[in-house]
C-alpha cells in the first residue's frame, strides 16, 4: 500500500502557487447557489466504486456482506419472512423461543 503511495507520489511535481478552491459542480469554477442546487437534485450518475468493496485484503464474504448492504439487500429477519421463510420467533439474547418481543421487558 505504501509502496503504491510512493508510485504515485513519484510522478507528481509540487507547485510554487498559492492553493485555491474550485466548485467543480460549475460552468467557471465559481461557486453558486443555484448550480448546487442542481447538483443535489439530479440523478446520480456516478457509477457505485466497487473497488471499495472488492479488495484483495478483504475476504469474499465480508466484501459480499458490504456490497449486499450498500444495496440494502441485506437478508434480515424480516426481509426473510417477507419471502416466506418460517422463521421460530426467538430472542437471540438467550436464544429462547417465545411469543413475542414484550415478553422479555
Amino acid at each position: 500500500m505504501i509502496g503504491n503511495l510512493l508510485h504515485v507520489l513519484r510522478n507528481y511535481k509540487p507547485s510554487m502557487e498559492e492553493d485555491s478552491v474550485r466548485w467543480k459542480g460549475g460552468r467557471n469554477g465559481k461557486f453558486r447557489v443555484k448550480e448546487a442546487y442542481r447538483v443535489m437534485t439530479r440523478p446520480n450518475d456516478i457509477g457505485f466504486p466497487s473497488r471499495c468493496i472488492w479488495v484483495d485484503s478483504v475476504s469474499t464474504k465480508v466484501a459480499f456482506y458490504a456490497w449486499e448492504a450498500t444495496w440494502g439487500r441485506v437478508l434480515t429477519l424480516d426481509r426473510l419472512q417477507k419471502r416466506g421463510w418460517q422463521l421460530p420467533n426467538c430472542c437471540f439474547l438467550c436464544y429462547q423461543v417465545c411469543s413475542g418481543f414484550f415478553q422479555k421487558l
